[in-house]
């Protein structure tokens, strides 16, 4: 004679949370990964490109952070510009994975700094043909 069990769906639904979770680990580890390697591309003269950096989630039409610079306001401590715009970032990546069972479709890598076009693309002093720094992260990232 046949034997048999039957698992309810909440079994599937159980499998999925936890198959969701698993990807948003992965996702979270790969978002500070370009967050890294965006801070470390960017040039830095007054520090207000590196601190512009955010990340978006799920293509939402929101701006993200934007600072001036003043050309007369050359930054005398670049390395803490740059750490100044990683932790910017690492607060965006624990903000949007706060919640464990969030659905991620995107995630978006943006700079809203009023000179981010010339800083990629010149010319700048220091890169006349730009920096490039949104073409490299593409190219190591995917």
């Amino acid at each position: 004679m046949a034997k048999q069990t039957t698992f309810k769906t909440g079994l599937a639904e159980g499998f999925s949370k936890k198959l969701n979770r698993a990807v948003n680990v992965q996702l979270e580890a790969k978002a500070s990964e370009i967050a890294q390697d965006a801070v470390m591309l960017s040039p830095v003269y007054s520090g207000a490109y590196v601190k512009s950096f955010s990340f978006k989630v799920n293509n939402t039409s929101a701006t993200g952070r934007g600072q001036t610079s003043r050309s007369s306001n050359k930054s005398s401590t670049p390395d803490f510009e740059k750490q100044q715009g990683l932790s910017n970032l690492d607060g965006d990546i624990s903000s949007i994975f706060s919640d464990p069972n969030i659905k991620i479709k995107t995630l978006t890598l943006r700079n809203d700094s009023p000179h981010a076009k010339l800083v990629e693309d010149g010319p700048i002093k220091t890169a006349p043909n730009g920096v490039k720094v949104f073409a490299q992260i593409r190219n190591k990232h995917g």
